[in-house]
């Protein structure tokens, strides 16, 4: 065999070494994501469960905090002054504020890992039912601060008043509440984001 010929043989060689390393590296990243995709599918569909569990807790426990009928057993204080009335309603929605934290709490861990998965569309939608928890926080102020003033806020600027009631005390089933529709909103925009990582 001439000199020629063997360089030719080299050359062809070495070639489909390179040609067989190639091929070995594209068939192990190909199987490498083969296999990580139902790891990678499980993590997307357990955080968006979590995402949407922890909306539907917000959601639930605003809905209680505005409960219009207040227990006896929400407040030690009796209301029989406007002072006392101040202390009993700062009482009751201490209470009734505390699961509305920790359910907020837990909504912003399950955003975070919800945003890594998803992208920053996750944070417009969640801010939107975490602005209207801040909407209810200001009106329970507000509420308080009337009591405090013995009525004089709300006798000033009557259509404040009004909402400000409408803000801190509403019943589930009130379809043209302005905060109601809010968070019925917020969390259908949730859930439609979600809907494509569930099924």
């Amino acid at each position: 065999m001439a000199w020629e010929d063997k360089d030719i043989v080299n050359a062809t060689l070495a070639g489909l070494a390179i040609a067989v390393s190639i091929g070995t590296v594209f068939w192990q990243q190909w199987h490498g994501k083969k296999q990580a995709a139902p790891h990678l599918d499980a993590t997307r569909l357990h955080a968006a469960k979590k995402l949407r569990e922890a909306a539907y807790k917000v959601r639930d426990e605003v809905v209680y905090c505005r409960a219009p009928l207040v227990q006896p057993h929400e407040h030690s204080t009796p209301m029989d002054t406007w002072q006392n009335r101040a202390q009993a309603y700062r009482e009751v929605f201490a209470g009734r504020w505390k699961p509305v934290r920790q359910a907020l709490d837990e909504l912003a861990q399950a955003s975070r890992e919800a945003e890594a998965l998803f992208g920053p569309n996750v944070k417009t939608k969640v801010d939107a039912l975490r602005q209207c928890a801040r909407e209810l926080y200001v009106g329970i102020d507000s509420y308080i601060a009337n009591e405090q003033s013995q009525g004089a806020d709300f006798e000033a600027d009557r259509d404040f008043g009004r909402q400000i009631r409408a803000t801190a005390f509403a019943s589930l089933d009130d379809a043209d509440n302005a905060l109601n529709k809010s968070i019925w909103q917020a969390v259908a925009d949730i859930d439609a984001l979600l809907a494509p990582q569930l099924g």
